[in-house]
């Protein structure tokens, strides 16, 4: 049990208790079973005005959810009913009651202003038309017991009256007459009929203030009535002439709406030439003729044009237009051109994705270079439609991909359903294959799925030290590089079988391998048995293999350094040595201090050739020979014919006999060129000096 409280006219609470079930079965009991020949709607709609007291407060009623308003809109009702001589098995409660249940469903309440109108006809805006809809053949369903059938039933008392054939009559239009006269005829001609349902607006299409000789003019006609329905073959005319094209109707909003349109033609009319353009996209048609001031879309059936292909796009016709409006409203009163409109649409797709190995991002797929279209987006998801991890495992995957044109104003090619939906009905091919898509007209995007499943995770090797080694014959060294594995490199060794030299398998006694990613040393010895060059080395494993260069250089020459130049007695610079310590001055044989060396250490010990150094400069690398421990004491010694030479270094050269050329020579450091020229002389001693020098 239901209890609603009202408050009445004079403000006293006045409660109302109801049961719906019990409201309903009364209802659908006089529905199915009562006399419904009593209950007229054509006579309720002859004066559509006496509704307003019901209508008002069923809309109010609807936008604020009020009982006091639904309570005003069943008491106006109840009265209505009676007044019409229309008697139910329902009371005021029972009205009440229906009114809250369809009432929701009969007035869109987001269309009701806070103020009312004051004519009935502006109250059928806020009927929802949806609900309407449902009652046209409602009569005829069998009774349910589901709700919308019952309040079908309910709603459809009677069937709605036909609009009868209308012959307008006016005087005949003339050559002078002011444009507002044959509406205004028009207009006087409806309301003596009489019917306060009936409504008319009518016009000349022209800017013109008068008629004028020699032109084609159109006056349309527009009927409006209230709760009428024009059957297909209802006929308009005007002075029982008849519209020069068919008739326009359409119901909506409880109107029935008819618009015709008559042609007047005053005196011989002028001729004007129709052109057409083809935009290039087609054959231009041939021009024709029409009279001046003619509409034409009623006195012209163009040429349609064929769609045109244009790679993956098809280009539709989409119809004749000047400056942009549809030439079927176009009034020629001079020569014009029409325009064809087209319409680009994508009827063809193609994509091509490869699916990634494991440990790989996923990518999007590509299209072909040249096209007019591209993927948007392609989201990855797994089976469960979660987010894919990134890079991907392995697995299986979903790849959610959009579509779209790249030129503006191209579409897909699509055509309307049944239902009123646009399907795309071109190709789609991912990899060849076709696949189904969703094409959304409004947004102008192609929404696919394709299912992948990841490749397994590529291994890969590669050097990651040693790549580009060079090695020298009789160096007694070994080269080593190291070698890594894409995936799980902690096993590259695990997985490591051998090496290659140039491609030729090389014995396990010639390298040495160790663990860490993987590190190989070739032997000196095996390298002594290589030529001289490039060679590849080929690092082996049970599932893969990688490369790495090196050069194996020649052996060097007596007297080269590790440039490969031979000692020709200059320092670094270049510069021969002259006997001068770096700040240009003679050595004297004194140390820092100004002391002279006396070949003893700072406590007084005879001083040893590990410093590198000996008073007169023996270290220096200026002297031009290369001593590796840069002792006077390790220096070869020879005992010439005539002079007794102890150590080959500047202090010993100072022994040779000072009256000799030699002695003079070595003093001044130019031991190179001394000897020289010892040998041009002859001076056997000397040669031997200048050979133990070199040694």
């Amino acid at each position: 049990v239901n209890i609603d409280c009202i408050i009445d006219p004079i403000g006293n609470e006045m409660p109302i208790d109801y049961v719906y079930q019990d409201t309903i079965a009364r209802a659908v009991a006089f529905v199915t079973s009562g006399d419904l020949g009593g209950i007229s709607m054509e006579a309720i709609m002859e004066e559509p005005n006496k509704l307003i007291p019901v209508l008002g407060p069923l809309v109010m009623a609807v936008k604020y959810d009020s009982p006091d308003y639904y309570w005003d809109a069943a008491t106006a009702l109840s009265g209505f009913l009676h007044e019409s001589g229309i008697e139910l098995p329902l009371d005021e409660v029972d009205i009440y009651v229906l009114l809250k249940l369809i009432g929701p469903y009969l007035i869109n309440a987001e269309a009701v202003p806070d103020e009312l109108p004051e004519s009935a006809v502006e109250y059928l805006v806020f009927l929802n038309v949806e609900a309407l809809g449902l009652l046209g053949g409602a009569k005829d369903l069998a009774f349910s017991h589901q709700f919308d059938t019952v309040i079908a039933r309910l709603m459809t008392l009677a069937e709605i009256p036909l609009l009868e054939n209308i012959d307008i009559k006016i005087p005949e239009p003339q050559i002078g007459d002011d444009v507002s006269a044959a509406p205004s005829a028009v207009s006087e001609d409806i309301l003596s009929r009489g019917n306060d349902w009936l409504s008319v607006t009518s016009a000349w299409n022209t800017d013109e203030e008068v008629l004028s000789e020699g032109e084609v003019y159109y006056l349309t006609v527009e009927l409006q009535a209230l709760g009428h329905i024009a059957p297909e073959d209802y006929r308009l005319t005007l002075n029982g002439e008849e519209p020069v094209g068919p008739l326009e109707m359409s119901f909506a909003n409880g109107i029935q709406t008819v618009i015709g349109t008559f042609a007047f033609a005053f005196g011989e009319a002028e001729r004007v030439t129709v052109s057409f353009d083809a935009s290039g996209r087609a054959q231009d048609p041939e021009p024709v003729q029409v009279a001046k001031g003619s509409r034409l879309g009623l006195v012209l059936e163009p040429v349609t044009l064929e769609d045109q292909t244009d790679g993956e796009v098809i280009w539709r016709f989409t119809g004749w237009q000047k400056d942009g409006a549809s030439w079927e409203n176009v009034t020629a009163t001079e020569d014009i051109t029409l325009t064809a409109g087209w319409k680009g649409c994508i009827s063809d797709v193609a994509l091509t994705y490869e699916a990634p190995h494991a440990g790989e991002n996923a990518g999007i797929p590509t299209v072909p270079a040249g096209v007019r279209y591209k993927v948007q987006d392609a989201s990855v998801y797994t089976p469960e439609y979660r987010d894919a991890p990134s890079p991907l495992e392995e697995g299986e995957y979903i790849m959610s991909i959009t579509v779209v044109p790249t030129e503006e104003g191209l579409e897909f090619l699509s055509e309307e359903d049944e239902y009123g939906f646009f399907d795309y009905i071109g190709t789609i091919l991912m990899n060849g294959e076709p696949i189904s898509c969703h094409y959304d007209i409004e947004s102008n995007i192609l929404s696919l799925e394709y299912s992948f499943t990841t490749l397994p995770q590529e291994i890969t090797y590669s050097c990651t030290a040693g790549d580009g080694n060079e090695w020298t014959k009789g160096s007694g060294t070994e080269i080593e590089f190291t070698f890594s594995r894409s995936v799980d490199d902690e096993s590259t060794f695990a997985h490591f079988t051998g090496i290659q030299i140039d491609g030729a398998d090389v014995a396990d006694t010639n390298y040495a391998a160790e663990a860490g990613s993987v590190n190989i040393r070739l032997s000196s010895a095996y390298l002594e048995t290589l030529s001289e060059g490039e060679h590849t080395l080929t690092a082996v494993f049970d599932d893969g293999a990688a490369e790495a260069a090196f050069t194996v250089l020649p052996a060097k020459k007596d007297g080269e350094d590790d440039s490969g130049k031979t000692d020709d007695g200059k320092d670094d610079s270049g510069k021969t040595d002259d006997g001068k310590d770096d700040s240009g001055k003679t050595d004297d044989g004194k140390d820092d201090s100004g002391k002279t060396d006396d070949g003893k250490n700072p406590s007084g010990g005879s001083k040893s050739g590990s410093s590198g150094k000996s008073g007169n400069g023996s270290g220096s690398s200026s002297s031009g020979s290369k001593s590796t421990s840069g002792s006077s004491a390790n220096s070869p010694t020879i005992a010439p014919r005539s002079t007794a030479v102890t150590a080959v270094s500047r202090k010993s050269l100072t022994n040779v006999p000072s009256g000799s050329e030699t002695a003079k020579k070595a003093s001044s450091g130019k031991g190179t060129s001394t000897t020289r020229k010892a040998a041009a002389t002859g001076d056997e001693s000397q040669v031997l000096l200048w050979a133990a020098v070199m040694v």
